[in-house]
This record gives structure tokens, sequence and C-alpha cells, in this order.
């Protein structure tokens, strides 16, 4: 349930009855504790995440979450820059690393918007 709940936002007593196989009063009833312990609200019909739909785990969380793939991607993004390109890096943490790709930013003109280490650029590409 809270997998759905994460993944929609939202669930029904109804869908859930029929894809866990039990009654909608049992459903009811789990809904209830899982209100009970702050992790859903109940609402008519079913239940909804209290979880924002907007929330973003905090940057330390984010910068070291996927970092294999996130360098991985700085690696291959690296690998489109040519001699003399302009590069324009915008914010997030997959961006925030340069270490992949200096050695291919070495004459490209580099634009940073929001990079948490623009310094980390800057020795190595003309950044502004």
């Amino acid at each position: 349930m809270l997998r759905r709940l994460a993944a929609h936002g939202e669930v029904g007593f109804t869908e859930l009855a029929e894809e866990f196989g039990v009654s909608e009063m049992t459903i009811r009833r789990d809904l209830e504790t899982l209100e009970a312990d702050g992790l859903a609200r109940r609402v008519r019909g079913g239940a909804i995440s209290v979880v924002s739909r907007s929330y973003e785990p905090p940057l330390t969380v984010r910068a070291t979450t996927a970092s294999a793939a996130k360098a991985a991607i700085g690696a291959a993004a690296a690998g489109l820059v040519n001699d003399g390109d302009t590069v324009i890096i915008d914010v997030g943490t997959t961006t925030s690393s340069p270490r992949p790709c200096r050695s291919r930013l070495n004459s490209a003109t580099t634009r940073i918007s929001g990079c948490s280490s623009p310094a980390a650029w800057s020795a190595t590409a003309s950044c502004r």
C-alpha cells in the first residue's frame, strides 16, 4: 500500500481490495493503522500520501544517491563536447561534480547555472 501511495499519491479502497484479494474492511483497517502511524491520510474512498508530491530529499542525500550513474552520465556528456564548444550546465546533483569530464572541457566555454562548486569547473574551462 505504501509503495502504491508513494507512486501514485492516492489509493482507493476498492482497487486495493481487488489487488490484494481481501475485503474493503481489511483495507480500511490497514489504512486506519497507516494513518495512526502518520504514513497516510484517509479520505473519502481511500487514502492519500502524507508526503507532498513536490517533496525532494535533502541535497546531501541526493548528492550521494546513484553516484556511479551520475559519473557515467557526466562521462557520456563529456564525450559529446568538442574543442571550442560552449557548454551550459544547469542546477542539479548530477551536474555538480565535473570530475568525469574535466579533460574534455579544456577549451570549452562553460556557463554554470547554480552549480554548487563552480571553482571545480573553472580550473579547466573558461567559466562564466
